[in-house]
């Protein structure tokens, strides 16, 4: 017989080989000793985590001339036929190539005849998934009511292609990925029993290059047999699969972590010059800082016990130079980066740009250290020490507080819209408050919506202002609108709008302009001009800007107040 890979030579054969898989070997050992065997089994888990061989094995403990038995012989005709896929009551079907439901009718056409030795006609259907939706329906019947001599057997990669109907009617079976030291341990006895030597850095590569699949991972070590002989080493591995040294990425991630941009881009360089793949150096840059980042918010040395204890002592390292929220940002950072870096055509200077963003990310500011400055910014806005309370009063403006223009920039008071809540309580707080111009613009907006007829009336004055429960508008001389607006009907309608906004009932009070050559449009420009000194004035106030750098803000909207006067003019 000629060679045999590594994977079919060392295909487990017995429950007891299964690897990682004790979950699953255990209840089906228990089901055939209880005799209490289900007609149709589903087993899913990601590829080579032992679900066909599991199916294999079961088969043959059913079907074996010793049993049923919570463990083959392995030595009757039954199961090394099985063994070998030669057996005529044990049929393995590929759903990716019978998905047709003609397939699945011929396979019912055969279920009516006994089998030809064992107890039962196993089917094995390898990625169901794949089976079309007709041939699902066809099946269902059968899944649900099949002879007494007929089991199922399901296997695939995706569970969630198969249709609900179909997996009511399945045992499920979940494979879970296998980890790193059982992959390592399992490899280990291989590669003694090739005669191969093997160190444990070259294990511990393969086993996560595997990512939990032992087929992978018997793969990769007979690629790695093939090409460093008998004996292998990790140079060897990094040189087979074409990753960055241990050491480098150990270099590289702490010079990220500690904002060493230069010491970064150099590794980075030094990979790309020896021909490294850098999709793979990302990929490892995001691995190295998921560990990282587990074992700082776990702070468990368990969690990174699956890892060469180098590696253990470098994580637990520098962990302790970067808090979870910049770990996590870098992290974040890292894993967008490996979704384009594939992509791109420029992968080196993709890379460096990376890094250099990496290694810029600054620790983020604890909760009570931003509440310590946001406090200290309302003591210098109210000139009145902190007192840990974050609520701003309104204050009430004073003579002093009023400027010749008769409006300020209202930056103490909230930035409330003038709608009520009316959840809120607090009538004496509503009662009390000013209507600003910012206030108004937010009653126009939603009266506009709310009553268009009185919004056209209204919106051809200019606001200036209320007073004693009164919002004053000022009209052009003459104007018709004024006669509209003092209709007894309209100024209850007035009346009933503003309480139900302000949660106080306003009256309006008309005013005429005093000179008649001053129109309307003239009055308007004038408050806008207004507006605008306020605001520059508000820009360039040092208080403002002493607030703005104490919390390393910027300054987006500036809300204008009525009549509180300038900045400059406090008590």
């Amino acid at each position: 017989m000629g060679y045999q890979v590594i994977t079919r030579k060392y295909r487990p054969q017995y429950f007891s080989e299964v690897i990682g898989q004790e979950h699953v070997t255990r209840t089906l050992q228990n089901a055939i000793s209880a005799k209490r065997l289900h007609h149709a089994y589903l087993f899913t888990g990601t590829r080579g985590v032992g679900k066909t061989t599991v199916a294999r094995i079961l088969a043959k403990a059913l079907n074996c001339e010793k049993g049923p038995a919570q463990e083959p012989c392995g030595k009757c005709a039954s199961c090394i036929d099985i063994s070998e896929g030669k057996d005529l009551d044990v049929f393995e079907i590929d759903g990716a190539s019978n998905t047709s439901v003609d397939d699945v009718r011929e396979m019912r056409e055969h279920l009516r005849y006994l089998p030809s030795r064992g107890r039962y006609k196993i089917y094995i259907i390898d990625e169901v998934h794949m089976l079309s939706t007709a041939a699902f329906n066809a099946l269902l019947k059968t899944l649900e009511e099949p002879p007494p001599h007929v089991v199922f057997i399901l296997a695939t990669t995706e569970p969630t292609k198969i249709p609900p109907t179909v997996l009511s009617r399945c045992q499920r079976y979940d494979f879970r990925r296998i980890q790193p030291p059982l992959i390592m341990d399992a490899l280990q006895k291989i590669a003694k029993e090739e005669g191969v030597s093997i160190d444990e850095d070259a294990l511990f590569v393969i086993a996560v290059e595997a990512d939990g699949s032992m087929r992978d991972a018997e793969s990769l070590l007979d690629q790695a047999v093939a090409f460093a002989g008998n004996k292998i080493t990790y140079d060897a591995i990094k040189e087979m699969i074409g990753f960055a040294d241990r050491s480098k990425l150990r270099e590289l991630v702490k010079h990220i972590i500690e904002g060493n941009t230069q010491g970064a881009l150099s590794i980075v360089s030094e990979v790309y010059e020896s021909g490294g793949n850098l999709v793979r150096l990302v990929e490892d840059m995001a691995v190295w800082l998921h560990e990282i980042l587990v074992y700082k918010i776990s702070a468990d040395e368990n969690s990174i016990i699956h890892i060469p204890s180098e590696d253990r002592a470098f994580i637990q390292e520098v962990s302790k130079l970067a808090g979870k929220p910049k770990l996590e940002q870098m992290f974040e950072l890292c894993y967008e980066g490996l979704e384009k870096v594939g992509r791109t055509k420029y992968q080196k200077m993709f890379v460096e740009l990376l890094v250099s963003e990496l290694s810029g990310v600054e620790e983020r500011e604890r909760l009570d250290e931003l509440i310590a400055k946001v406090e200290s910014a309302i003591s210098l806005l109210n000139g009145s020490p902190a007192t840990g309370d974050l609520s701003v009063k309104e204050k009430a403006p004073s003579k002093k507080e009023t400027s010749k223009k008769g409006e300020s920039v209202n930056i103490a008071s909230p930035s409330h819209t003038g709608f009520r809540d009316e959840r809120r309580e607090d009538i004496n707080y509503i009662k009390r408050q000013t209507i600003d111009i910012t206030k108004w613009k937010s009653f126009m907006e939603w009266l506009g919506k709310e009553k268009p007829q009185l919004f056209s009336i209204l919106e051809h004055g200019v606001f200036d202002g209320s007073r004693d429960g009164s919002i004053k508008l000022k009209f052009t001389s003459g104007s018709v609108y004024i006669d509209m607006l003092k209709d007894a009907e309209r100024m209850k309608q007035f009346r009933e709008l503003t309480q139900r906004c302000f949660g106080t009932p306003y009256n309006v009070e008309v005013l005429e302009l005093d000179s008649p050559r001053l129109g309307i449009d003239e009055e308007r420009e004038r408050a806008k001009r207004r507006e605008k000194e306020l605001r520059e004035e508000a820009v360039s106030h040092e208080v403002i800007r002493s607030a703005a750098s104490i919390l390393g803000a910027d300054i987006k909207e500036i809300r204008i107040g009525e009549k509180l006067g300038s900045l400059d003019e406090r008590e």
